[in-house]
């Protein structure tokens, strides 16, 4: 029986373990590089210096250590260093947007204001995603007069970078009681870029000029350019407090069909919106009160809840109604409280001087329905109707519901109803 011989393994020569350790080194640096580089490009918003420091090679982070020294030491000794590394980010990477930026603010801290202005073209032509070539553009397009230009630089700006409508919606926003930027906004806004809902929000809300911004919105309706209900609602808002009331209703007006200010609004709570205007149903923020208005099957209500010894606002409208006298009523239902704990309507002169009380009873009384009359004086202006509710002793606190409450004219003939 032939037995087979067992081979003895073979010993590596000196020459292939130092090729194996080479390639080990190798494989370690490379991953060292590697990491280091990662990290580079995570910190180096943060910490340029830092950043540099781990990938001393990296264009793109030599560049940003460039940028951020010639930003934040305008003093000479500091500018040279900038420019050191600006021209050092080049010879790494040609392509390194932030060193030529660097050079352009240079040229612009020594008066060279032509050879700046070569640098951030070249800069914006290398990379348009980047804001400060952008920015740059904008303003040369400003300063030409060239309006068509700066909004197509305010397009891809606000495209591309989140950064820039931090920066530019207050621009933008206030430049809207130009017709000639309005009129030249509107075919940019037709293509629907990302920004423009943004946009709309921003301006509805942020009481910049909101006369002009709520001629923006008709003219981008008349485009069928459709605007979120909200964002109309923050603008009536807006338009108030900047402007006055009457302007206000004007706009709120324009979108609400079949309203008129001589009566209130929504008498059955059926109009659901998480952003009213201050002419609908504003519900209380109090944290410590349960306010809703419930979707029921045919229409709404309003219903809350609040604990023992605790009461405060419900809800509220503002009303501009003309002088006169005018009635609410309306229906309850699940109030069951101690006289002294019922809730009760009150209107206010300009949210101040009250004008008169109506009480509501208790839901077991006359059906649950409530009736008062109140009397508008001349030169009260404008009113807020609220639901207040009183505290009660009782361990359950204060729950309730109103189906409905409607202020109206009491003698229609004689009021001067005005739409």
């Amino acid at each position: 029986m032939a037995h087979g011989t067992t081979s003895k393994p073979r010993r590596r020569s000196r020459k292939q373990w130092l090729g194996r350790a080479g390639l080990a080194v190798v494989a370690c640096y490379m991953g060292y590089v590697a990491t280091t580089h990662s990290l580079a490009e995570v910190i180096r918003a943060a910490d340029p210096a830092t950043a540099h420091t781990l990938s001393p090679s990296n264009g793109a982070v030599t560049a940003d250590l460039a940028l951020h020294a010639i930003t934040g030491a305008p003093q000479a000794g500091g500018q040279d260093r900038a420019i050191s590394l600006a021209r050092l980010a080049l010879r790494q990477d040609p392509t390194a947007v932030d060193a030529i930026e660097a050079l352009a603010i240079k040229k612009q801290f020594d008066g060279e204001t032509a050879q700046s202005k070569e640098l951030f073209r070249y800069s914006f032509l290398l990379s348009r995603r980047e804001l400060r070539p952008q920015i740059w553009a904008i303003e040369e397009s400003v300063n030409r007069g060239d309006i068509n230009g700066a909004l197509r630089n305010y397009d891809v700006a606000l495209r591309t970078s989140n950064e820039a409508r931090t920066l530019l919606f207050p621009v933008l926003t206030s430049s809207l009681t130009n017709v000639q930027i309005r009129d030249a906004l509107l075919p940019i806004i037709l293509t629907r870029p990302n920004w423009y809902e943004p946009f709309f929000n921003f301006a509805a809300k942020s009481g910049i000029e909101p006369q002009a911004v709520s001629q923006l919105f008709d003219q981008a309706e008349g485009l069928d350019i459709e605007i979120d209900a909200g964002t109309k609602s923050e603008l009536v808002n807006a338009i108030a407090k900047a402007v006055g009331l009457e302007e206000a209703w004007a706009y709120y007006a324009s979108f609400t069909p079949g309203i008129s200010r001589s009566q209130s609004r929504d008498p059955n709570f059926a109009l659901w919106t998480d952003t009213p205007t201050l002419f609908d149903w504003t519900l209380s923020q109090d944290p410590q009160l349960s306010v809703v208005m419930l979707r029921l099957t045919d229409s709404g209500a309003l219903d809350f809840a609040m604990p023992p010894t605790r009461g405060g606002l419900l809800v509220s409208q503002t009303q501009i109604l003309p002088p006169g006298s005018y009635r609410l009523e309306g229906r309850t239902s699940m109030i069951d409280q101690a006289e002294r704990s019922q809730p009760y309507w009150v209107l206010l002169c300009e949210g101040r001087k009250e004008l008169g009380r109506v009480e509501v009873p208790n839901s077991d009384t006359m059906e649950g329905k409530f009736s008062g009359l109140l009397v508008v004086p001349e030169g009260c202006s404008s009113q807020v109707l609220q639901l207040i509710a009183r505290s009660s002793d009782s361990i359950e606190g204060v729950t309730g519901r109103i189906d409905r409450a409607y202020l109206k004219p009491e003698r229609r003939s004689k009021m001067k109803e005005a739409k």
